[in-house]
């Protein structure tokens, strides 16, 4: 969906009672940056809700590092001055540190690996960017499926937004725009206040609509043997 199409369906919606949309008229090229604001907000907190994207990263092991964090300074092309770069990465597809949390993690001849759990060879998150690893082997490497963030959506007021992809299902505009409401609604005295919890309570309502119709089901995933990569 292209952020021009999420600009009118947002426009002739929910929020076409509200003072930013000009009740149902075009948005104004001045509040593309404050919509867009909201726009993130509603993206990020939606990506805690569902798998929306899901991301691969190949951790290079090392002997004497327990501690691996998912962050972008240790990635190989970060261009950081860090010494061990272990998140195996590319030029063209760089990791941008766009971690909600870790979801499977694959030894490199595609087994999956325990996580958190008290047995022999578990793997560990102590937070949600820190992959804990109690006996590394230098030789190894594994693979971490992680739910990954929406990227950030950048505009200024003679930003095209034709030329801007948002990567989100239609049946997710009607609880972005409660959300987004909801935010918009807030800071106006009382009355707002009340107002933002009617449309929070509606995003509520419609989360769970959507988790109940199963539209976030995962389906198997296929992951590649990393051996097959060149990385072990």
């Amino acid at each position: 969906m292209l952020l021009s199409d999420l600009f009118e369906q947002l426009t002739y919606g929910e929020l076409s009672q509200l003072s930013i949309t000009g009740n149902g008229t075009r948005i104004d090229n001045e509040d593309y940056p404050k919509m867009v604001a909201h726009i993130n907000l509603a993206l990020s907190n939606l990506s805690t809700r569902f798998n929306m994207l899901q991301k691969e990263i190949i951790i290079q092991q090392y002997d004497h590092i327990t501690d691996y964090y998912l962050r972008p300074q240790f990635a190989v092309n970060s261009g950081s001055s860090e010494t061990y770069k272990y998140l195996v990465d590319t030029a063209e597809d760089p990791f941008l540190g766009d971690v909600v949390t870790v979801q499977e993690i694959y030894d490199e001849l595609g087994t999956e690996v325990y996580i958190n759990k008290n047995v022999l060879n578990s793997i560990y998150t102590p937070a949600f960017d820190t992959i804990q690893i109690p006996y590394p082997v230098s030789t190894n490497a594994i693979s971490v499926i992680y739910r990954a963030k929406h990227r950030k959506l950048v505009v200024g007021s003679s930003t095209d937004l034709e030329t801007i992809e948002v990567n989100i299902p239609d049946f997710l505009i009607v609880p972005m725009s409660y959300f987004i409401a909801s935010n918009l609604t807030g800071p106006i005295g009382e009355s707002g206040l009340n107002e933002s919890n009617n449309y929070i309570n509606k995003y509520e309502k419609a989360i769970q609509i959507i988790e109940m119709q199963g539209l976030f089901n995962r389906d198997n995933m296929e992951v590649d043997n990393i051996t097959s990569q060149g990385w072990v």
